[in-house]
């Protein structure tokens, strides 16, 4: 369970990661992973994202309470990279980067393993988070059956990461209302 399954990636991994690993090894940024439905990809078959979503922690402004992208921004533009509305193309891959803004955000972030996309190395969010993710937001409720039904799931930690964050409630009401 919670295995990473061979599926082709839907965005391009193999031209985006690497630079998003040379930011890191740079000191651009300290630590990310990939998340949302670029994540979501790699464990459900039918999820076929159109940006690669990055989830990085942003530094403060000196003096001040405001996150800010400007680094990561900058050194992308010296790689090539262009704005796209809200995303950076790098190459032909749209990506965003956003912070971790919520308990559970962070601690995904921060419980990413390493994995191998596309010859790549990167830390990816695990289906465990990304279901409670989805769930959280109320958005996506029928992902985390999807989740479920592909056996990526380890239901144990995905009821712990429930009930850290004050779900296990909410999850049970929408148990019941499944039957």
């Amino acid at each position: 369970m919670g295995q990473i399954r061979d599926f082709p990636a839907r965005v391009n991994f193999q031209e985006a990661i690497p630079v998003i690993n040379e930011m890191q090894a740079d000191g651009v940024i300290e630590n990310y992973a990939v998340a949302g439905d670029s994540a979501t990809s790699l464990y459900l078959e039918a999820v076929s994202p159109r940006h690669l979503e990055i989830v990085v922690p942003l530094p403060t402004l000196p003096g001040k309470l405001i996150v800010s992208p400007t680094r990561i921004f900058e050194y992308l533009l010296g790689k090539g990279a262009i704005f796209e509305g809200q995303f950076m193309r790098i190459g032909d891959t749209k990506a965003l980067f956003v912070p971790p803004s919520t308990p559970l955000l962070e601690e995904a972030l921060r419980e990413a393993p390493l994995r191998n996309l596309d010859g790549h190395p990167a830390r990816v969010f695990t289906a465990d988070h990304l279901a409670a993710l989805a769930f959280q937001t109320g958005r996506a409720n029928a992902r985390v059956l999807d989740f479920a039904a592909a056996d990526v799931l380890d239901v144990d930690r995905f009821h712990a990461i429930l009930s850290r964050h004050g779900l296990m409630d909410r999850w049970r009401e929408f148990l019941k209302n499944q039957r």
